[in-house]
């Protein structure tokens, strides 16, 4: 069994050799860079750390060897999750965070173009809530068309990643029968496509898609790495959300006392005022600035 490519033999012996003979190290045993043969004749890229044992009497070496295709897919991982935490601490609204989060994820994986559905509780029926693409894309009739389309759960890749809860790949949108080829998606040549879910305690909130230019296969290390990540986008989707249903609330709150006829007040448990409409200094006599931030007892 041959592992190193005859061009580097010599090489590599000569290396051993020198270090045998003078105990010095010139390249890190933590990590080395080290091109490997596989079976097939193909060389393969690896990072190696090499350690060294006696063993009776003997000198032994360990070698370890690590694709460096797989460092590069945990580093893209990392970078990923970075961006998206980014883009979601940036956000101050659903409007505003969607068009972040899905051009984060293009911009990490190299992605053309990104989708975000959601189910219509009215229509049972998912439909794009958002979209972004790349600069170089122009995609007005895909965004006005987008927008018109709806999906059944287990219809369409936004529909079948919904219902089958994990990531799917459309390897050749031209022959895939859970795409409709749409015509301007035609026209600008994307050629695959993923969908992924997003969810917030277990349950599927939305659908991430993603269209690329270039050919996309199915990445086990990939899929995980999607599945994480649409589990962190529902987690902050959903927190965005209650804040601005709270907003909203409070905004209603506020509307419907600062006409009430009726004196209004908040007051902490201290009892101090920490609220108080405009009509109070009608009722009460006390102009409402006097009243907020004093004590309700000594009104």
């Amino acid at each position: 069994t041959t592992l190193i490519p005859e061009r580097l033999r010599r090489r590599h012996l000569a290396a051993v050799a020198r270090y045998l003979a003078t105990g010095r190290r010139r390249v890190s045993w933590a990590r080395a860079p080290f091109v490997g043969l596989h079976r097939d004749g193909r060389e393969l890229e690896f990072d190696v750390s090499i350690g060294e044992a006696l063993v009776e009497g003997k000198r032994h070496f360990v070698g370890v060897l690590r694709p460096v295709a797989e460092r590069n897919r945990a580093l893209r991982w990392f970078t990923t999750q970075a961006d998206v935490s980014q883009a979601i601490a940036s956000a101050q609204t659903l409007v505003d965070a969607i068009p972040r989060v899905l051009r984060a994820v293009c911009d990490a994986l190299a992605l053309d173009v990104g989708e975000f559905w959601t189910l219509d509780a009215e229509t049972e029926l998912l439909r794009c809530r958002g979209t972004w693409h790349g600069p170089i894309l122009e995609l007005l009739d895909y965004e006005a068309a987008t927008a018109e389309l709806s999906f059944a759960p287990g219809s369409g890749l936004a529909g079948n990643a919904w219902l089958g809860g994990e990531p799917i790949w459309a390897a050749d949108l031209t022959t895939d029968p859970r795409f409709t080829y749409r015509g301007e998606i035609a026209r600008i040549g994307l050629k695959a496509g993923v969908a992924f879910p997003i969810r917030h305690r277990g349950a599927v909130t939305g659908v991430l898609v993603f269209f690329s230019r270039a050919p996309q296969q199915a990445d086990l290390m990939l899929e995980r790495m999607l599945t994480a990540l649409g589990q962190q986008i529902g987690d902050f989707l959903a927190r965005l959300r209650a804040e601005e249903e709270l907003r909203a609330s409070a905004e209603r709150f506020r509307a419907l006392v600062e006409h009430a006829h009726d004196a209004v007040l908040l007051l902490d448990r201290d009892g101090v005022v920490r609220f108080a409409s405009r009509s109070t200094a009608g009722v009460l006599g006390h102009p409402v600035e006097e009243i907020a931030g004093g004590s309700a007892f000594a009104l």
